[in-house]
């Protein structure tokens, strides 16, 4: 799995058409706005059921160290990296968004943008030397 964190001043995507991928998503993560807060691209890779729980803990951790008010899931695909299938990629993103909800409890937001969609994003990052960072987990 590759997380690229980012800490944004704000954060606002919108869904803007089907890709060559249909998984369904819930009507309100096809757009959303938030401010202050910590975007997680994550791309999933056939091999990545295992580290979900390390990507969580990694997401978790930072959120709570920039003090962020929302976490902003956001699926894209790396194409350097061997995919997982659609499917079972929508099916970890999902988890993850439901484990760091659990984790979170009420402190923090955690909102997903839509999987398999072309989406429009805007944002200020905050410009701090962590504000972006990536990570590789296995």
């Amino acid at each position: 799995m590759i997380v690229l964190l980012e800490h944004m001043d704000y954060f606002t995507w919108m869904a803007n058409g089907q890709g060559a991928v249909s998984i369904q998503d819930s009507e309100s993560d096809r757009q959303g706005s938030e401010h202050n807060c910590l975007v997680a691209y994550v791309t999933v890779e056939n091999t990545d059921k295992m580290a979900l729980d390390r990507a969580v803990k990694i997401i978790h951790s930072k959120a709570l160290q920039f003090n962020v008010s929302s976490i902003v899931i956001y699926p894209f695909c790396h194409s350097p990296v061997k995919l997982a299938a659609p499917e079972k990629a929508a099916e970890i993103i999902l988890s993850l968004q439901k484990k760091l909800c659990s984790a979170l409890g009420d402190r923090i937001t955690v909102k997903k943008a839509p999987f398999g969609t072309f989406k429009m994003r805007e944002g200020r990052n905050k410009g701090h030397r962590e504000s972006v960072l990536l990570r590789v987990v296995r």
